[in-house]
């Protein structure tokens, strides 16, 4: 009986980590909160119907297969993460101790593109 106790107490255990593990926003599948780096490059892109916005984050990895998709942030099911605007995108990442430095935007085959540099704070 003591044996079947300890068997139902260690699969809760895995399936508690298992799930845990899986509940974070990513980055080449490292969680944000994992990414220990002083700045980050962030750059939003509208989606096709120009209401909501994806985000690519360069910490400085490096891109094995050069595919975009790597760098961009994704939630816990892997699909990526959409944002109602770059402040929505600050407002996020100040969660993960990340303020702004500086900014631009720019046009690229006639879409609007915006980079921030944001700097972790040290606390």
């Amino acid at each position: 009986m003591t044996t079947m106790k300890q068997l139902i107490a260690i699969i809760v255990v895995l399936t508690t980590l298992y799930l845990s593990s899986g509940l974070s926003q990513t980055v080449n599948k490292i969680p944000i909160e994992d990414i220990n780096v002083s700045y980050i490059k962030i750059t939003g892109t509208a989606n096709f119907i120009g209401n909501k916005l994806t985000i690519e984050v360069d910490y400085g990895q490096k891109n094995v297969n050069k595919a975009v998709n790597d760098k961009r942030l994704k939630d816990e099911n892997g699909n990526p993460m959409e944002f109602n605007s770059m402040i929505d995108v600050l407002n996020f990442f100040a969660s993960y101790n990340y303020e702004y430095e500086d900014g631009f935007e720019s046009l690229y085959n006639n879409s609007p593109y915006s980079y921030f540099l944001l700097k972790k704070r040290t606390e």
